[in-house]
C-alpha cells in the first residue's frame, strides 16, 4: 500500500540535522482513502511520547496537493519554502510536540 516514515533530515551538504521529518509514499489505488492522515497521526505519536522530539516537520512539492492536504489534516503549521534539503525548493511545515 505505501510507506510513512519518520526520518532525520540532511542538509544540502547530506550531514545529518537534528530536524526529523514525517512522510508518505502511497501507491495511487491508496490515495483519498484516508490512510496517510492516520497512519501518520500514529507516527507523530510515537515520534512525540517515545523518542521525545520537541517539534516535527513535513516538506512537500508546493504542486503535491495530495500531501499538502494530508499536512493540513494533521495541523502543521506552515514554516515557508526552503531549499534546505533535498536539493530543491520545498514548503515546510512543522508540528510542534503538544506534551
Amino acid at each position: 500500500m505505501g510507506t510513512i516514515i519518520l526520518i532525520q533530515l540532511r542538509d544540502e551538504d547530506e550531514q545529518l540535522t537534528p530536524n526529523y521529518e514525517i512522510g508518505w509514499h502511497l501507491k495511487k489505488s491508496a490515495w483519498g482513502k484516508g490512510y496517510a492522515t492516520e497512519a501518520a497521526k500514529v507516527i507523530l505519536d510515537y515520534g512525540f511520547k517515545t523518542l521525545k522530539l520537541p517539534v516535527i516537520y513535513s516538506i512537500a512539492r508546493s504542486e503535491n496537493t495530495n500531501s499538502l492536504r494530508v499536512i493540513q489534516r494533521l495541523g502543521m503549521t506552515p514554516v515557508g519554502r526552503t531549499t534546505k534539503y533535498y536539493k530543491m525548493e520545498l514548503e515546510m511545515f512543522k508540528l510542534v510536540n503538544p506534551m
